[in-house]
């Protein structure tokens, strides 16, 4: 599968691995968009499921939660990171 992700997916990365090393639990739906720039839930579904689905973030499937307990960065995820830097791509999440 091709890599799909935009700039704005790398934001949400950042912001989602900058939450999980600051907090160590996973941030709610608001919080996250507030930390990647987005200001709707919507918006951050479709940045989530579309990481997801490129195998860079992951959850346990049929959790409740807005944002499930068990989100979290995959190695895919923290490479996608890793090259984004290295390149100087990406904005930084506020």
């Amino acid at each position: 599968m091709a890599d799909t992700t935009t700039d704005r997916d790398v934001d949400v990365l950042k912001a989602l691995e900058d939450w999980l090393r600051d907090k160590a639990w996973p941030p709610s739906w608001r919080a996250l968009g507030e930390k990647a720039g987005l200001t709707s839930p919507n918006s951050i579904n479709r940045h989530l499921a579309r990481l997801r689905d490129n195998g860079m973030v992951d959850w346990e499937r049929g959790e409740k939660r807005a944002l499930p307990r068990t989100l979290h960065l995959t190695a895919g995820g923290y490479a996608k990171l890793r090259e984004a830097r290295a390149a100087g791509n990406g904005r930084k999440a506020a």
